[in-house]
């Protein structure tokens, strides 16, 4: 076993799906499956808005998606991409 599957393995990885979109599931278990063999994930059941009232004690209202741009930074550092003034 190599060092890249020993951590594969070694990762807790959760892949959120709606019951009702098995189709999204099984793909992107074919993708791990195929990107990343040795991955174990593990299904977290999503709250369907559709089908169950989700209370706003339950939904976190104090995230602003402008917050993202030190995760966007991060990602254009490590991809080597020369955009970071549009930040």
């Amino acid at each position: 076993m190599s060092r890249a599957e020993e951590l594969l393995g070694s990762l807790q990885t959760v892949i959120v799906n709606l019951e009702r979109r098995p189709d999204r599931l099984q793909g992107c278990l074919a993708r791990l499956a195929e990107r990343c063999p040795g991955l174990v994930a593990e299904k977290f059941q999503a709250t369907d808005g559709r089908k169950t009232v989700i209370s706003k004690a339950e939904v976190a209202t104090s995230w602003h998606t402008a917050r993202n741009v030190i995760y966007q930074k991060q990602r254009s550092l490590r991809k080597g991409w020369d955009d970071l003034d549009t930040y």
